[in-house]
């Protein structure tokens, strides 16, 4: 009888060469433009005009014109709205996961000195004060603080006022 010879195969040695992915050929898209918004900046209290900039230039202090459908820039304190009486609808899926909008109201003081006029010189004539909070904190349904305007009675303010950044 004839002895049986079994036979081996040899393994290939891996390659060294790495295979390219198939979307490392694709060009890479342009990132989107910064969001903009309409800016009425605290600390130029020469111009009377809205300035249209970045979310990232809104400072501490800036009134901000936000219209239909856009999203907030930062947290800010609702101080009119175009629907009758001050009051505005926002989607705060984003922030809780409900999925109705919720009311936001404009509070009386600052909706009934603006009336219809929200031209830059009417707000840097009628909203000079100051606003105050309280400490940053992760209660999305819970704030208060004051709306100081001079020469006018200080208004509390609530959650029912804010707009918060991402609705």
């Amino acid at each position: 009888t004839r002895p049986t010879a079994r036979r081996t195969r040899r393994r290939r040695a891996p390659t060294t060469r790495a295979r390219a992915h198939p979307a490392a050929h694709r060009p890479t898209p342009a990132p989107p433009p910064p969001l903009q918004v309409d800016i009425l900046r605290a600390s130029d209290g020469a111009s009377n005009e809205w300035v249209r900039l970045t979310w990232a230039d809104v400072m501490v202090g800036d009134v901000v014109r936000v219209m239909t459908r856009e999203y907030f820039p930062a947290d800010l304190l609702l101080l009119r709205a175009s629907d009758p009486p001050g009051q505005c609808w926002v989607n705060t899926k984003p922030l809780d996961g409900e999925s109705d909008t919720k009311m936001r109201l404009a509070p009386k003081l600052s909706a009934s000195l603006l009336g219809d006029d929200c031209s830059p010189a009417a707000l840097r004539t009628l909203l000079r004060g100051s606003v105050r909070v309280e400490e940053p904190n992760d209660k999305v349904n819970d704030f208060t603080g004051q709306l100081c305007i001079d020469g006018k009675e200080r208004l509390l303010v609530s959650e029912d006022n804010m707009l918060l950044r991402g609705c």
